[in-house]
């Protein structure tokens, strides 16, 4: 047993760690925009008669994307 550890690269164990550490920084970073990525679905109508209103502008207050509806009225954005 103590053959084993004495025989350990302390460089070979330097590089196992910074790659388990490089790996599981990207796989976060990737899971965290997945994660923060809301879709936001719906239909712009006309207040008193109810009729979809179709070319609007939908745009989230704070957010640089935006979208038009379309013929039905219907939009769908995504927003981070």
């Amino acid at each position: 047993m103590a053959n084993l550890v004495k025989n350990f690269d302390p460089y070979i164990v330097f590089a196992r760690n910074f790659c388990v550490f490089i790996f599981l920084f990207f796989s976060i970073s990737v899971l965290s925009q997945e994660i923060k990525q809301i879709e936001i679905r719906g239909i712009v109508v006309e207040k008193k008669s109810q009729t979809p209103l179709p070319g609007a502008s939908v745009v989230v207050t704070g957010e640089e994307n935006g979208t038009l509806t379309e013929v039905n009225g219907a939009f769908l954005i995504r927003v981070k």
